[in-house]
């Protein structure tokens, strides 16, 4: 999925590590707020981007269960995210820049699920 190539909307947001192992990314779509909740392979140092953008294809495929395409550049710092997540053929991409630097970059696998409200 090409990130500028979206039939859905651009999301802005944020997205929180806090213990560098579980994350939370939220996000407004159509009025309602969305929440991702997963967590990584690995703990790393925590971390905290105060505006993320969500990428997305269809707003109807955002639910369930998504893991982090490792077959995919996927780096967590040092001075930004860009994690593309997959379920079969759905992807979308979590991308923004950290508050702060990390000390290193990081490639992570892990999953997360979108929230039920």
């Amino acid at each position: 999925m090409a990130e500028t190539a979206t039939s859905g909307p651009e999301i802005r947001r944020s997205f929180k590590c806090e213990d560098g192992l579980n994350f939370l990314a939220r996000f407004i779509i159509d009025g309602q707020v969305k929440n991702f909740a997963g967590k990584f392979d690995y703990r790393i140092i925590p971390f905290h981007v105060p505006v993320a953008t969500l990428y997305y294809q269809h707003l109807d495929e955002l639910f369930g269960y998504f893991r982090i395409d490792v077959s995919r550049y996927h780096p967590v710092g040092p001075s930004l995210i860009r994690l593309p997540f997959v379920k079969n053929e759905t992807t979308f991409v979590i991308k923004g820049p950290i508050a702060g630097i990390l000390d290193e970059g990081f490639d992570l696998g892990g999953g997360g699920s979108w929230l039920v409200d």
